[in-house]
């Protein structure tokens, strides 16, 4: 990593097997092994209070991650100029199909379902599809404009939002804005109008909305470039910080983002960052990942699953965060409207995390905001900051900054996540997945279950434990129940960088990581949550990890030798499935 050498100088979602932990659901600090112990999982049989999260209504809850935005098209439209980019560089439906952007069939009005129609079958007869609705830029304003661009949202200048299949026009001279939702990062399509084609180099597809399931080829990096003013998400790039001796943190050779006293990072740099890559074309930013942090360091992580939620906790790969809802709003607050970190207790946040560091990122980030127009001359920051509306409160975990969208909302949300069926299981091999489930009990269940609708365990992985060839330098020391400020290199260089800065000490818990569905894997094509092994396919990249090759430091050095016995564990986590989810209906409150 580029920090190395400033230290050597003086001084800084979701994938597949995570960690292991003990049968009685506590933390472990035992090494990863095969023990050759037979059991189904370590449980829990049922979830700590702490970890249940309260239900509204999914119906409602459905709108919500679908369309509610809490505001936040001001940040992304006044303060990033995402519309006003994407109408700028003549974006295409299909360029935004090539990025992993989807469109939801059901949101179109009749003139565009037809003309789609027709373009396919132009493109099909062997016409350049530039020459069709699908080159034509005006066509992805519209789509725009009808809400049918899975997780973009547009409003009017009313601040109502745009009815679904509107046939007007998205009119951003006139005060028409753009905001984004849940749904961006965690739906799908069924593909039954255009799936992804190889031949036009398309990972996004036209058909009707699936929720839940993760866009694995969406390229968030290049979508967050795509604004006219992408340092206005200034703090969730990688950043150089003078108060760590220049450090900077990220996947490879970019130098950081740097602020003087008298200079700023450029739009360019900050565009370099989104879409660069490594000499050995790594990107800096991967495709399928997304960061959702504040704290200047280069550590997007591939976007988790949105499904089954009731049988999950903690969230976040650090487990930081105790119940679903109070993950959501941290997300509303921060990673979709980043300005929530310069109000009185998003600086706190920053302070008690970080340090002199947190308190560096405040005055840089506000001194890019001026420069960048978003706070006028004169203008008292907090006049025109935070976009997203949300009440104040003390912050907390469920409330990073000190700020709270609406409640309802929020478990409407809860109670939505939570009645989303897992995918089914694709054809498999069901002599072989037996095999495979024998072997799994015997090398993977002090961490994982069997079953798959059992609760996934609470447990916190520590890093020590999940990653033998962690190696930490410590870079700030902070007050217990804190851990230190710290990165590891080592063979699996980019593992830690998720729990840098943010991790579960905030609520007293160990630094590392937490466990995940077992669940959609077989769309998967890089496993761990930094997608450090990959392959051609899941089937190719689940034999690597599971390969004793990889070397026993090796994050998740957890190794099935025999290959044979390999092949028949992953034909069985390619049968997982659950059952029907059981929807809980809340009571209704006594009159």
């Amino acid at each position: 990593m580029s920090y190395q050498r400033i230290f050597v100088a003086g001084f800084m979602i979701i994938g597949l097997l995570t960690g292991c932990s003990s049968d009685d659901g506590g933390t472990s600090n035992s090494s990863p092994s095969s023990s050759g112990a037979v059991s189904d999982g370590p449980g829990p049989a049922t979830l700590q209070a702490m970890f249940t999260h309260p239900v509204g209504s999914a119906q409602s809850g459905q709108e919500v991650f679908r369309f509610e935005t809490f505001g936040n098209q001001k940040f992304w439209t006044d303060a990033a100029k995402l519309p006003q980019g994407i109408a700028a560089a003549g974006i295409t439906p299909l360029q935004a199909l090539q990025v992993g952007l989807s469109v939801n069939v059901d949101a179109l009005n009749d003139t565009t379902k037809q003309a789609v129609a027709a373009a396919i079958q132009q493109v099909q007869g062997g016409a350049d599809p530039n020459t069709t609705v699908f080159g034509d830029p005006a066509v992805t304003l519209s789509l725009i404009n009808q809400n049918a661009v899975i997780g973009v949202v547009a409003f009017g200048p009313n601040g109502q939002r745009k009815p679904l299949g509107g046939s007007d026009t998205l009119n951003l001279a006139a005060g028409d804005k753009v905001g984004l939702t849940c749904a961006a990062c965690h739906a799908v399509t069924d593909q039954s109008v255009l799936p992804p084609l190889k031949a036009l180099n398309t990972t996004g597809s036209i058909g009707k909305e699936i929720d839940g399931p993760t866009p694995h080829d969406l390229d968030v990096g290049t979508i967050l470039a795509l604004p006219l003013n992408s340092l206005a998400y200034f703090p969730m790039l990688q950043l150089q910080f003078d108060t760590l001796n220049g450090a900077t943190i990220g996947r490879g050779q970019f130098p950081g983002l740097k602020t003087t006293a008298t200079s700023l990072p450029t739009e360019a740099e900050a565009d370099a960052y989104l879409t660069g890559t490594n000499p050995d074309g790594s990107r800096f930013y991967p495709v399928g990942q997304f960061d959702a942090f504040p704290e200047g360091v280069g550590n997007p992580l591939h976007i988790a699953p949105f499904f089954r939620t009731d049988l999950s906790a903690p969230w976040g790969i650090d487990g930081a965060v105790a119940q679903l809802q109070d993950f959501n709003n941290n997300v509303y607050t921060v990673s979709l409207d980043p300005t929530s970190i310069l109000t009185p207790g998003g600086r706190q946040f920053l302070r008690t995390q970080a340090g002199p560091a947190g308190d560096e990122l405040a005055e840089d980030y506000e001194r890019v905001l001026r420069a960048t127009g978003v706070i006028a001359q004169g203008q008292a920051i907090t006049d025109v900051i935070p976009f997203v509306q949300a009440q104040t409160q003390a912050p907390s975990a469920g409330a990073a900054t000190g700020r709270r969208v609406d409640e309802t909302k929020l478990l409407d949300l809860n109670a939505y996540l939570n009645s989303l069926p897992a995918p089914a299981a694709p054809s498999f091999d069901s002599v072989k997945a037996a095999r495979g489930k024998d072997v799994f009990r015997s090398s993977c269940t002090s961490c994982h279950q069997v079953d798959p609708n059992k609760f996934v365990p609470t447990d916190v992985i520590a890093m020590p434990t999940i990653y033998p060839g962690y190696q930490p330098t410590v870079l700030l020391q902070r007050q217990p129940p804190l851990s230190n400020v710290q990165n590891s290199e080592g063979p699996s260089p980019f593992f830690d960088d998720r729990m840098v800065v943010l991790d579960a000490s905030r609520r007293g818990e160990v630094r590392g990581t937490s466990l995940t569905l077992l669940l959609d894997l077989t769309r998967k094509k890089s496993l761990l949550h930094d997608d450090s092994v990959s392959g051609n396919s899941f089937e190719e990249a689940a034999d690597l990890l599971l390969n004793p090759s990889r070397g026993d430091k090796a994050a998740h050095a957890v190794f099935i030798p025999d290959p044979g016995q390999r092949s028949d564990v992953i034909e069985f986590l390619r049968s997982l499935q659950t059952d029907p989810p059981r929807v809980t209906v809340p009571s209704p409150d006594p009159q």
